[in-house]
């Protein structure tokens, strides 16, 4: 996940938010005190004049110009969410070892916007797509519904939106391979199974 520090109303964070959604980013808005949010994120988007979170990684600090993302120029905005997404590769790819371009498992693979699963193609949406792979940079650790909502979907949503979206995903993948893409486990929440 991507942690945008700071003030989840203002418009350079918003736009910045829903440019990394469109590009198949999961990004969450987190309070520069939220310590949990922080130092799970893979990497934490800070604002020219804001500061790093003290519990965060400063390696996986991305730093974002606030006037190029809340200016009404043409394509001011978008070049900055381009730049910042290219910086948030590198982090990834470095930190990580994970990129969204071109992403692969045993099981799953991912290129150019196709998906396929134990060798058949699979017919994701965006949003799926985007909890497909929010799930698969936590191998083997479950995430709360809350949590794949605050990063996958562009407003908030209930439990329900994220229990439907895992749905059809595994009904895609079985009604494919006989094998469901997504682990539930109830009162942990979802976890990659590719």
């Amino acid at each position: 996940m991507i942690a945008l520090i700071g003030n989840k109303d203002e418009k350079e964070i918003r736009v910045l938010r829903g440019s990394l959604l469109m590009l198949g980013y999961p990004a969450f808005y987190a309070a520069p005190t939220d310590r949990e949010a922080s130092s799970s994120a893979l990497a934490a988007v800070v604002f020219d004049g804001g500061e790093i979170p003290p519990i965060a990684d400063p390696e996986r600090a991305v730093l974002a110009d606030r006037s190029a993302l809340a200016s009404d120029a043409p394509g001011a905005a978008a070049r900055e969410s381009l730049r910042v997404k290219e910086r948030i590769d590198e982090v990834l790819e470095i930190k990580s070892g994970v990129r969204f371009d071109n992403f692969v498992t045993k099981t799953y693979a991912e290129r150019n916007g196709v998906s396929v699963f134990l060798g058949g193609r699979l017919p994701l949406t965006e949003r799926e797509r985007l909890i497909v792979r929010l799930l698969s940079v936590y191998p083997g650790r479950y995430l709360p519904a809350g949590a794949i909502a605050a990063a996958c979907f562009p407003g908030p949503v209930s439990d329900g939106a994220v229990r439907t979206a895992v749905y059809g995903i595994n009904k895609k993948a079985k009604t494919l391979t006989g094998f469901p893409l997504i682990k539930t486990k109830p009162n942990d929440g979802y976890s990659f199974g590719g």
